[in-house]
């Protein structure tokens, strides 16, 4: 099942770049500028739509994946007792939560100093200690799981739209070895987004951190 999934992600990857940067990065740009947009020299030649060499490119990365089925609880509130009569499945699902929890303890002690890379590694151990959560919280008390997991959410939103602006200059430089105009438009927006970011990535970390395992 993780070899499906992890080929699966590489197979979206780019894609969910691509819609990111023209639903998200590109659209506020436009709306602020929309006559410094109208000629895009992110295309080669010069086009008239700026964003119509995005939606080139992200055409391609957009495989015809078939709707998603409604997803389903796996655990259900009315069967917590149930599983946590079962010791050993609850040290189990302490003991998962604990390992995420201690891999991005420490991926984050000097989150001030990381690097592009560096901050990337927080969000997906980030990432992936929400989704246990999400997971298992069913089987705890819900004020504190849900609290925990609203905390988590936020530091992961803030590492993931930092994450997205630093995505979006390596498309852009996709688009065009040398940005013209409205790209450079695109990345001046990008580089400011992101360093707006740094400082309240920096805030959600301490929020996220004065909160206690609810696991514990």
């Amino acid at each position: 099942m993780a070899d499906g999934l992890k080929r699966l992600g590489q197979m979206l990857g780019t894609a969910r770049d691509w819609d990111v940067f023209m639903t998200e990065t590109v659209p506020p740009v436009e709306a602020a500028l929309p006559s410094n947009m109208a000629c895009d020299p992110c295309s080669d030649p010069p086009d008239d739509d700026a964003t119509r060499a995005g939606r080139s490119r992200r055409l391609p990365h957009r495989p015809g994946i078939s709707p998603a089925k409604p997803r389903t609880r796996v655990f259900e509130r009315g069967r917590t007792a149930e599983f946590r009569r079962r010791a050993a499945f609850d040290r189990l699902c302490r003991g998962r939560l604990q390992t995420r929890w201690k891999k991005l303890s420490h991926a984050g002690k000097a989150l001030d100093d990381l690097d592009d890379p560096g901050l990337h590694g927080v969000r997906l151990k980030a990432k992936r200690l929400r989704y246990a959560a999400e997971f298992f919280a069913p089987l705890f008390p819900e004020k504190p799981a849900v609290r925990f997991i609203r905390r988590l959410a936020a530091l992961q939103e803030r590492l993931g739209l930092f994450n997205d602006t630093t995505v979006a200059e390596a498309l852009l430089r996709d688009l065009s070895g040398n940005p013209g105009y409205a790209a450079g438009l695109v990345l001046g927006f990008t580089s400011a987004r992101r360093a707006r970011a740094r400082p309240k990535i920096a805030d959600a970390w301490a929020r996220f951190r004065r909160g206690d395992p609810f696991w514990e």
